[in-house]
This record gives structure tokens, sequence and C-alpha cells, in this order.
């Protein structure tokens, strides 16, 4: 198998766990199409407004205590929902 084809591969699969995910997961970016241009591979996936948390950090500063663990408890439900449909992911963020 070469390398485009191990990274495509990848993909897919990823795009597959978007798709459940999305789909049962509330706070799980859903994943509406995937296609592909010569080397590049696009997944179309609902808007997010408003940013990451990393830049709204940068922007405003730390968090609070309480607001911290809202994002963290948001964050934990996610990762049991996903867990519930066997997904299992490293990449949190």
């Amino acid at each position: 198998m070469t390398s485009r084809e191990s990274s495509l591969r990848k993909i897919k699969r990823e795009a597959r766990l978007m798709t459940l995910a999305g789909a049962s997961c509330p706070g799980v970016v859903r994943l509406f199409d995937t296609f592909e241009e010569r080397e590049v591979v696009h997944l179309v996936t609902e808007v997010c407004r408003g940013g990451d948390l990393r830049r709204h950090v940068e922007a405003h500063g730390p968090l609070g205590e309480a607001a911290l663990g809202a994002v963290a408890a948001e964050v934990l439900k996610i990762v049991r929902d996903c867990h519930a449909l066997g997904i299992m992911y490293a990449d949190v963020k």
C-alpha cells in the first residue's frame, strides 16, 4: 500500500467516525460530505461560529474556575457519548 493509499484510508475512516458521532453526539461537528481533488481531500462540515478555545484564551485571558469546569464537563460528555458508540478518540482538542 502506498503512502497516499494509506492516507486516504485513514481519512475515510475518520470521515465514517465523524458521520456517526456528528449524527449521535451533541457537540461533535457534523460532517456533510467529502470529496477529493487531485492531491487534496475536502471535508465539508457544519459552520462553527465563535472560534476555538485557544483563540478565546489568547484574546481574553485564562478562563476562570467555573468556566473551565463547564468546558471540561462538556468535553467529557462528548467523550462519554462517543465511547457509548464504540468510538475511542486519542486526539481530543
